[in-house]
């Protein structure tokens, strides 16, 4: 019914745009290179990111540069 609902408020939205009209606050950037598609990357405390590849690998950021040998195959 949620799912419905939700359906039915994107298709009566008049706007081209998605989210809020205004400038945007950010601006991509490129952090660290040498990955293979970039994945999902969840953040640890001590500013830590592990980030998945698409063939597979997990690779680990840390200190803002680029962990040479793969935390996983």
């Amino acid at each position: 019914m949620i799912l419905f609902a939700l359906l039915r408020l994107a298709l009566l939205e008049k706007s081209d745009a998605w989210g809020p009209d205004g400038a945007i606050l950010f601006a991509p950037r490129t952090v660290v290179s040498g990955l293979e598609v970039p994945g999902a990357s969840p953040s640890f405390p001590a500013a830590d990111v592990l980030v998945s590849e698409r063939p597979g690998r997990v690779r680990l950021l840390q200190g803002g540069k680029l962990v040479a040998r793969p935390c996983s195959r």
